[in-house]
């Protein structure tokens, strides 16, 4: 293939008729000796190749030698090959035989240098080399004769030496003899070049790298449709117009691309074939070469002659023989590997020992010469140890310039690595802080793990007090209140104020739990800038506009980095609890493109989780579930840390409003760390969780979820409603335990909190009102119609359907049939579009049933059961359940799984999905969720 593609380059074929040419002239009886000459992969040996047909086509007997299979050379092996051509007579290989054996017992006592140096073979050889020409003359003079030397450097001495004898003795006889070196390889006797020279009717010709011109036609050779010039030139960068380069890379493309159409052009591909043919190419550069491109490789950007004589030990001029040599192969451009592909195939073609050696000496080199950080540490990292005194300091400033190039991953690499080099606990403990800062961008869960060991120095008092800063603002991100709060305590006197950043005040921290307190204009907006519980509500002179406006700057302005990504999310954290959800909607998406375009996996999974509470405040259930899913994955294995709560629960949530009970369940039974109900991330899980046991008519359970976490959030200083309007939802599962009179107070209290309120607390609020006031009375009608309008303000399509769907039950209620119908219908489409689908077949089949008024036709647990929660059924029902259907039935309304009952009662699933078909048909429902409340029963009871 090779020898097909180099025949349509102009500068092979030339040197080609230029071999043939000397070869006719030999014909005519006048001895040629010519001297190929080229850097390895260039062509040589097909050049010669090519002559060698083409003397055979003339009648020549061909003898050839080739030097690359003579790995330990002895004397005169490389004449032996001779003996092995097929066109050699037999009785010339006799003779020859007993020339090249009475010639090695002869030469034996003297060095091959010795017998290569001398102008003639001294005395005891001379008869060998005689008996050899003879030989040779009586070939000669039966038919022309060929002789190729291949890989001239690897040939022994003693075989250049014959040949040199013969042909000055048989000047003029139709002898040709075409020798093959490379350039680029250091010659054993520097008198050769000179000697041959000398010799009559000899020559040079020089075999050159192939120019863009070449490379095209050599592509083009190869392919139906012309190469564009822009990605010739890349094919022949990359080779250096190295033929043998060129050949193997486009191998390894053709492999790789599969292009639709035979013969079509193919992209570039560096695989192991053109690999291979690059160190093949140093190795025959001779050990000068190999030696400077391992050097090179050491080096990599930093590479330079002077650098390269300091590593390597070696002189200036030899250096730059040796930087020639390699631009000549093609696999070098001024002091640097031509790619770093071919960079790591020498370092992996090193010794490991070898390499990790040559990597520190490197270091130390750039050190002492005043390099970038970046370049020392470098060398440290491919070393694999940070012992000199000035390593760690270096190893913490290359980390600070990774992550401003957005390479994260090198970051966290160098500050491991100056973590292991540290052995004064404090000392390490600060490492893995900065550590922990920068894994943030890549995997929050294993920032957080990285905490640990300064906290356990921050307990031990070892932990230098210019770091507690740091660790409070991580422990902050992580939803670890209390720890930061007890952080921040163990300050010295003079670190206590100032010195903790401006986004997280100090005084809410300092305070005891229990402690009341009231936000002031002083303090910050957004307290947890990560964990979405970061809007403080605006005085109450301060109609919210201004704070907006001060939230949309930073999105806009702010480039994100790691300084600043702490107000960006803490300003989109402002634009979701106002309200403003479309404005977050744009910056989210942007935000969520560009961590991506950063490679920084764990901002990207923060911005998608942000993506995912927006889509769940918008009503958009399908969104907020893909983007929850698309934040659990964004990181793989990061479900250990606690950061995991915040996407876990938006899709929780999701689950539950699309009616998606079983799916909802199987989430909360994924194992969660024991540290995410420690933290503030856990104060979004119990809410989903409690969600979810309020829909499947668990209200006890749910509401011990929902105070808990107000709780909490007293404790930590984080009872903001928007975020978390727990007093909401505990009214709501007091509300489906039939105690109505706790209502009203939660709603007041919750109202007092947040003032002034948002336009979604509102709507819920009213939801509220209306169910715990009289169905006939004209006040439902006007909370539901305010609760309508406050869920459209707010963007809430879903919430704005299940109000809807209240108001229609106040209507039919009231006799306005159509009026209802018409509202069911709108809360349909909503349903339908938010993908709320157990919303949208309770409407869908109260349309059709046209069920009676007090038949709460949303077989849903939400919001939206409200008001069918007041029209309950009593205990006493004229359907008569046996003994073990009521068992079942109270289970079941307590929102226990079938598998879950059977495990109770001691008997079969089978069994207990045959007592809910006869519960179902006997009180003629459809699910579990329409099982009336009354059913309900203590555990005594069923026991």
């Amino acid at each position: 293939m090779l020898r097909r593609t180099l025949a349509s380059t102009e500068g092979f074929e030339a040197q080609v008729g230029a071999l043939r040419g000397q070869f006719t002239r030999s014909l005519a009886g006048e001895t040629r000796v010519t001297l190929l000459e080229g850097a390895a992969g260039c062509g040589k040996s097909t050049a010669l190749e090519l002559l060698k047909e083409y003397a055979k086509e003339s009648g020549a007997v061909v003898l050839w030698a080739h030097g690359a299979l003579l790995d330990h050379p002895e004397p005169l092996d490389a004449l032996r090959q001779f003996l092995d051509c097929p066109t050699l007579p037999g009785n010339t290989a006799d003779r020859m035989r007993r020339a090249l054996f009475h010639g090695t017992l002869l030469s034996t006592s003297r060095t091959g240098a010795t017998a290569f140096r001398s102008p003639t073979p001294p005395p005891e050889p001379l008869r060998g080399a005689r008996d050899f020409c003879a030989a040779l003359l009586e070939l000669v003079m039966s038919g022309p004769v060929l002789i190729c030397i291949d890989d001239l450097q690897s040939i022994d001495s003693a075989s250049l030496q014959y040949l040199l004898y013969a042909a000055a003795k048989l000047d003029s006889a139709r002898l040709m003899i075409a020798f093959s070196r490379d350039l680029t390889c250091e010659p054993k006797d520097p008198t050769f070049d000179t000697r041959i020279m000398r010799l009559p009717n000899s020559s040079r010709l020089r075999m050159e790298l192939l120019s863009v011109r070449d490379t095209a036609r050599l592509l083009n050779s190869h392919a139906a449709a012309p190469w564009q010039i822009g990605s010739v030139r890349q094919w022949h960068e990359l080779t250096g117009g190295n033929p043998l380069l060129l050949h193997a890379l486009m191998d390894d493309s053709r492999a790789a691309t599969k292009p639709m159409k035979e013969e079509q052009p193919v992209d570039v591909v560096i695989g192991d074939i053109f690999l291979q043919a690059v160190i093949d190419c140093i190795r025959r550069s001779g050990p000068t070469a190999a030696l400077l491109a391992e050097g090179m490789a050491t080096l990599g950007t930093a590479s330079g002659t002077d650098r390269l004589a300091e590593l390597l030990a070696m002189p200036e001029d030899r250096v730059t023989r040796g930087m020639r040599i390699l631009r000549e192969v093609g696999v070098a451009r001024d002091a640097q590997l031509s790619h770093p592909r071919i960079r790591a195939a020498v370092l992996e073609h090193m010794g490991r020992e070898t390499r990790q050696k040559r990597h520190r000496r490197a270091a130390a080199l750039l050190h002492r010469s005043g390099a970038q950080s970046m370049l020392i540490a470098r060398q440290l990292l491919d070393a694999g140890s940070a012992d000199e005194w000035w390593a760690v300091p270096v190893l913490q400033s290359a980390a600070e310039q990774a992550l401003a190039q957005d390479n994260a991953r090198l970051a966290a690499a160098f500050l491991d690595l100056a973590y292991e080099a540290c052995e004064e606990p404090g000392t390490r403990a600060s490492n893995r802080l900065l550590a922990s800062a920068v894994m943030w961008r890549l995997n929050p869960a294993a920032s957080e793990r990285m905490l640990e060991e300064p906290l356990a120095a921050l307990h031990a008092g070892a932990l230098p007090s210019s770091r507690i800063e740091g660790l409070v603002e991580l422990l902050v991100s992580h939803g670890r209140l209390s720890e930061a709060r007890d952080a921040l305590r163990r300050r010295g006197p003079g670190d206590r104020e100032g010195t903790l950043s401006p986004q997280y005040g100090s005084s809410l921290w300092l305070r005891e739990p229990g402690e009341t307190h009231e936000p002031t204009e002083a303090e910050p907006a957004a307290l947890l800038p990560h964990i979405g519980l970061g809007f403080a509500p605006p005085a109450a002179d301060d109609p919210g506009e201004a704070r907006i406006d001060a939230a949309v700057h930073p999105l806009e302005t702010y480039p994100l980095t790691d300084s600043t990504f702490d107000t960006i999310v803490n300003s989109l954290n402002l634009l979701i609890y106002a309200d403003r959800l479309n404005l977050a909607e744009q910056r989210c998406d942007a935000l969520m493109d560009e961590a991506e375009r950063r490679r920084s996996p764990g901002w990207h999974a923060m911005f998608a989780s942000k993506r995912a509470e927006i889509a769940l405040r918008q009503g958009n259930l399908t969104d907020a579930e893909q983007y929850a899913t698309l934040a659990q994955n964004a990181v793989p294995g990061w479900d250990g840390g606690v950061f995991t709560g915040g996407p876990l629960a938006f899709q929780i949530m999701a689950y539950t409003a699309m009616g998606r009970h079983e799916a909802a369940a199987q989430r909360l039974s994924r194992p969660v760390p024991e540290a995410l109900f420690r933290s503030a991330y856990g104060l979004a899980y119990r809410r989903a969780r409690g969600r979810h046991y309020l829909a499947v008519n668990r209200p006890n359970a749910a509401l011990g979820e929902f105070l808990l976490a107000g709780q909490l959030a007293q404790r930590w200083g984080v009872d903001w409603p928007a975020p978390l309007p727990w007093r909401l939802d505990a009214a709501e599962a007091w509300l489906q335990l039939g105690e109505r009179d706790r209502v009203e107070g939660l709603i007041e209290a919750q109202l007092r909190v947040g003032s002034p309120t948002t336009s979604r607390t509102r709507g819920t609020a009213l939801l509220l009102r209306a169910a715990c006031a009289n169905p006939k009375s004209k006040d439902v009608l006007l909370h539901l119609t305010q609760a309508v309008r406050e869920f459209q303000q707010c963007g809430d399509r879903l919430e704005t359907a299940r109000a809807q769907v209240s108001l229609a039950h106040a209507h039919r209620r009231q006799g306005h049939t159509d009026r209802a119908r018409g509202l069911l219908a709108s809360a349909a489409r909503v349903a339908r579009k938010c993908g709320a689908d157990g919303l949208y077949v309770g409407i869908a089949r109260a349309l059709r049933d046209d069920r009676e008024v007090n038949r709460d036709p949303v077989p849903d647990g939400a919001v939206v059961q409200l008001l069918s929660l007041q029209e309950a059924r009593p205990s006493g029902f004229t359907v008569k359940l046996s003994r073990s259907e009521s068992r079942v039935a109270a289970l079941a309304v307590d929102g226990y799984s079938n598998r879950e009952i059977a495990a109770t009662l001691y008997i079969t699933v089978s069994t207990v999905e045959q007592h809910l078909t006869k519960i179902y048909r006997k009180l003629g429902i459809r699910s579990r969720q329409e099982l009336p409340t009354g059913l309900r029963s203590t555990v005594t009871e069923i026991a």
